[in-house]
This record gives structure tokens, sequence and C-alpha cells, in this order.
């Protein structure tokens, strides 16, 4: 998979400031040498402004954003996951984020930490609940793993999770989960109980380095695709296939498990050469 995008950074304003000026004492001259002639004219001052003007790109947007219900939205460049996991296409253009087949928009504040929608809600940047995050051990022994909005099971299948009113919530099956006050156990809405744990998750089989046909070096985690250009995506491991969440390509691997093949053709080969 040919993946060439770039992940924007907005420059920030630094205009001159006129704040300083010198002076001088002009050198003694004989009376007769005087002359009056005109002061030479200081060149103008130029004030690039065009940073400061600058709109929003997609990459303000992006991050984790809590509703007025308190729940938590991602999103990153180009998708936008709702608190209840359902996913829309996103664009942004001319500084505002618009949802795809729609006509609503978001508007970002000065401190690009307040979202207001076309409809009035207001959403808040926020942190995704770090306290979920680690390894958690449930009754028979096998050990999930948490990072982010991603719960990893112990046979590998990856879900998504959403955060709200303080709880995890998994939709597909309308759990629920709660820590308790030690921040140790994770309490199901089904009686199951998971401890946290310093032992390690099992890995997916496409955890890796891969090289694609232009040389150009990933990395595969269990939760996230970090391409070359340093972007990262979620991926979603479900029925032998990786899926991009942010795109719609998807990746299996060959019977050897050393190359990747992706559905729109390209091949990439598992390496052990380091990332740029």
């Amino acid at each position: 998979m040919d993946q060439n995008e770039t992940t924007y950074m907005p420059e920030k304003a630094n205009p001159i400031k006129d704040d300083q000026v010198l002076l001088g004492t002009a050198p003694l001259r004989p009376q007769n040498m005087v002359t009056s002639q005109p002061a030479a004219a200081s060149p103008p001052m130029k004030v690039d402004v065009s940073a400061a003007n600058k709109a929003p790109g997609a990459g303000d947007f992006a991050g984790a954003w809590e509703d007025s219900s308190k729940g938590v939205c991602i999103i990153s460049e180009c998708t936008l996951r709702w608190s209840n996991n359902v996913i829309s296409k996103i664009v942004v253009d001319g500084g505002k984020l618009r949802i795809e087949d729609s006509d609503t928009t978001a508007s970002l504040d000065g401190t690009n930490n307040t979202l207001t929608w076309s409809d009035g809600d207001i959403w808040k940047r926020t942190l995704v609940p770090t306290e979920f995050t680690g390894n958690w051990q449930d009754d028979s022994k096998g050990i999930h793993s948490i990072v982010g909005t991603t719960l990893k099971w112990s046979n590998g299948t990856i879900s998504d999770v959403m955060f709200s009113g303080g709880q995890l919530r998994l939709d597909e099956n309308k759990l629920t989960a709660s820590l308790d006050d030690a921040k140790t156990k994770l309490q199901w809405s089904d009686g199951d109980v998971w401890n946290k744990t310093d032992a390690p998750a099992a890995s997916s089989e496409f955890v890796g380095v891969w090289k694609d046909s232009e040389e150009k070096i990933h990395t595969v985690t269990d939760t996230t695709l970090n391409w070359s250009n340093t972007r990262s995506s979620v991926i979603k491991v479900d029925g032998g296939q990786l899926r991009v969440d942010d795109c719609d390509a998807t990746a299996t691997l060959d019977g050897t498990k050393g190359k990747l093949v992706w559905s729109d053709g390209d091949i990439w080969t598992r390496t052990t050469a380091a990332p740029v």
C-alpha cells in the first residue's frame, strides 16, 4: 500500500516587533564643515502576517474531544469516531471541519481547545482516560491490553472502546467496565473482573517492521500503523485481516508470514531494518 499523506503542522506567527531604537551622538566636526542634509529614511519594516492568518488544518482538529454528554470522540486526519463508535468521514477546508455528505461543520477557537459545531454544540479538547491503559488479566489467566481507544483481547482480536461518564464501554456487546478506587481492578457489567498485571500480552502476527515496494519502512504495533512519514493510524485486526481505521485499506499475511498483501495490490516485506 502506497501511503503518501503528510501530517499538516501549522506555523506559529512570529511578527517582527519594532521595539528597539538605536540612539547615537553625531560626531564632532568643525563649524565650517557642518552642512544641512536631510536625514536618511529608514527602510520600512516588513511584517509577515501570513502565518498569523493561516487557517487551521487537519492536524489542528486531531485528538480526543469531550462532547456535551461527557462522551469522548476521536478525530484523526480524515475520520471522526463518535462516542457511540460510529465513524464518519471528514474533510477540513477553509479552516473548518465538515462531515462528508452533510452540511454539518465545526470551527476551532483561537486556542484550538474548543470545537464549536454549526448546530451550537461545543466540544472541549480532552485526553483519552489513561487509567484504563495497560494489561489486564481475567479469571482464566488470559491477558488483554488496552491502549488509547482500542482493546486487544487475549486471542488477538481488537475492539474499539469508548469512554463516557468515567466508564469504558464496548458498544459491540453493550458491556461497560469501571475501575475500583485503587485503579487495579476492572469490573465489567457482566460480573467479570480483570486485574491489572505487568505480564506481557501476546502480540499479533502483523506486529513488526515492514518495507513497501518503494523501500519505505513502516512499523506495525498491536494497535497502530506508524507510517514512514511519521503519521500514525489506528488499526484493527479481525478474522485474519488488518484494517486501517482512517481509510478503507485492508491487508493479509501470506503463508510465510513474511509478506503483507494489501487490498490495493501493494506488497510489503517483513524486514529487520530500523525506521528512519
